[in-house]
C-alpha cells in the first residue's frame, strides 16, 4: 500500500538525483518527476477504488428494487386472495403525502 509506493518514491527520487548533477536544480527536478508519478498512481488506485464502489451501490440498488417489486406483487397477490380491493389500503406515501398537504392548507 502506501510504504510500497513510498518505498518506490524515494528509491526514484534517489536514483534521479544520482544520474543528475548535484545541483539543486537536478534534485527538484528529479523530486518533481517522482511526485509525479506517485500521484499518477495514487490517482489511478483512488479511481479503481471508486469504480468498484460504484459498481457495488449499482448492484445494491438493483437487488433493493427487484426486493420491492417481489414484495409488491406479493402484497396485490395476498390483497386478492384476501378480496380486499387495492384502494383500502393506501401506500403510506400517499398517507403522508395527504397528512402535510392538509396542515400546509
Amino acid at each position: 500500500g502506501n510504504g510500497a509506493s513510498g518505498f518506490a518514491l524515494m528509491n526514484a527520487v534517489t536514483e534521479c538525483c544520482a544520474a543528475r548533477s548535484g545541483t539543486l536544480v537536478g534534485h527538484v527536478d528529479a523530486l518533481e518527476v517522482a511526485l509525479a508519478d506517485a500521484f499518477r498512481d495514487h490517482r489511478h488506485k483512488v479511481e479503481e477504488i471508486l469504480e468498484e464502489h460504484m459498481e457495488m451501490l449499482e448492484n445494491s440498488q438493483i437487488a433493493h428494487e427487484q426486493e420491492l417489486a417481489k414484495l409488491r406483487a406479493e402484497n396485490v397477490m395476498l390483497r386478492d386472495r384476501l378480496s380486499l380491493s387495492p384502494a383500502s389500503a393506501q401506500l403510506p406515501q400517499a398517507c403522508m403525502y395527504e397528512a402535510a398537504a392538509a396542515t400546509a392548507a
